[in-house]
């Protein structure tokens, strides 16, 4: 046929915090505390397209200020109705457009709610991921914000006046975020025929990367940047070893994220007020007995499957990531089903990161010389407490 270019086979890609913006420069006040006119119009009347998971529109990142504006006369978008998600109740002057693309993840995966977690068929956001990349591209201000009393502050996106329009081109499939280039090309001649002038895409592939002729993202993002688009990529979650980045076509803007200046502390006090600084959300002071992994893991792995049947009631249980090699979410299903109190995670220093569901299971990352130290204390002294730190930080992310 003579108008096709070229034809490659659809392939699926994976999803690859507001503290973030202060640190990079971009402060919302100035030195006497005051918002300044200039940096409340960060992004005014700019439209970002998000390549996501959805938005969940109650968010009050999603909220129109009253002294916003029509929405712009370019603006060709359009919000479609879905499961509950209603235009008329969910789309305002700042969450301006939503569309959803379910095509090619049907035809890879079949029918949606078979794919092993529950979805919403419309713009919703079930997974999250696209609600939490949005707040952080273009979210209104949002005082006193906090998770779980930590944290409190503005929260709030790098371009608050910004509108935002959601393309929903990535689904659930045993709760990990799965996108195909079929539903993701789709998405990009909406967004360009809409009108949008900045595409934000959090998915990517992990490498050997296919040719940029042969990848969605690279075609799509080419035909943005012929028409004046210019396209935001992750740089993927695969670093920080060489060669990993997996968004590289020299037409669109690949990011990573930069270091930080704040932690979570969490402080961990033995028996004889020994005191250790770990890493953790911790929301309130928890007190039992700590004790070695083997007492409740073949081999001190802390995995479901290696349990020994003994309920660990009140204990919290030290864990080694390097004791079988484990990740950080296979120890804290491990403890919850043992009925621990609590998780005290040791990993090497450069993996060391605070995880923000503390729904799970309550959980303090040390480095492996810190938990090698508790390891050898609790033999003879093995009660302890963990206590959570004050933090002076304008805002939690996560």
């Amino acid at each position: 046929m003579e108008e096709v270019v070229s034809v490659f086979q659809s392939r699926t890609l994976k999803l690859h915090t507001t503290r973030s913006w202060d640190f990079l420069g971009l402060t919302l006040y100035n030195a006497e505390n005051v918002v300044s006119p200039v940096q409340l119009a960060y992004g005014d009347d700019v439209v970002v397209g998000l390549f996501d998971t959805g938005v969940w529109p109650e968010s009050k990142s999603f909220r129109e200020e009253p002294e916003m504006g029509p929405i712009p006369s370019r603006w060709k978008g359009a919000c479609i109705a879905g499961e509950k998600f209603d235009p008329a109740k969910a789309c305002n002057r700042k969450l301006i457009g939503a569309r959803y693309y379910i095509k090619g993840f049907e035809q890879t995966y079949g029918p949606l709610n078979t794919s092993g977690n529950p979805e919403y068929r419309s713009a919703r956001d079930f997974l999250g991921h696209g609600t939490h990349t949005a707040s952080t591209a273009v979210g209104s201000i949002v005082k006193n914000a906090s998770f779980f009393g930590i944290g409190q502050g503005t929260a709030r996106g790098g371009t608050p006046r910004a509108r935002l329009a959601v393309y929903k081109i990535c689904w659930g499939k045993n709760l990990d975020g799965i996108c195909t280039e079929e539903d993701i090309l789709a998405a990009f001649d909406d967004a360009l025929s809409d009108g949008v002038n900045v595409i934000s895409a959090s998915f990517g592939s992990t490498p050997p990367l296919a040719p940029f002729f042969a990848s969605s993202a690279d075609i799509g993002s080419f035909h943005a940047a012929q028409n004046g688009v210019s396209v935001v990529f992750a740089a993927g979650n695969d670093g920080p070893d060489p060669s990993l980045v997996s968004n590289v076509a020299p037409w669109s803007l690949c990011v990573a994220a930069s270091s930080i200046d704040r932690t979570f502390p969490a402080e961990i006090v033995l028996d004889g007020n020994v005191s250790i600084t770990g890493e953790g959300i911790i929301t309130e002071e928890i007190k039992g007995r700590v004790v070695k992994a083997n007492i409740y893991f073949a081999n001190g792995i802390c995995e479901s499957e290696y349990w020994n049947q003994k309920p660990a009631v009140g204990r919290v249980i030290l864990c080694f990531s390097t004791s079988g090699q484990l990740p950080v979410e296979i120890a804290q299903a491990a403890v919850k089903t043992a009925k621990g109190l609590g998780l005290i995670f040791a990993e090497p220093l450069t993996k060391q990161t605070a995880d923000v569901d503390i729904a799970i299971i309550p959980t303090v990352y040390v480095d492996i010389a810190q938990g090698t130290r508790i390891w050898n204390y609790i033999t003879e002294s093995p009660k302890y407490a963990i206590r959570n730190s004050s933090l002076n930080f304008t805002v939690m992310c996560s």
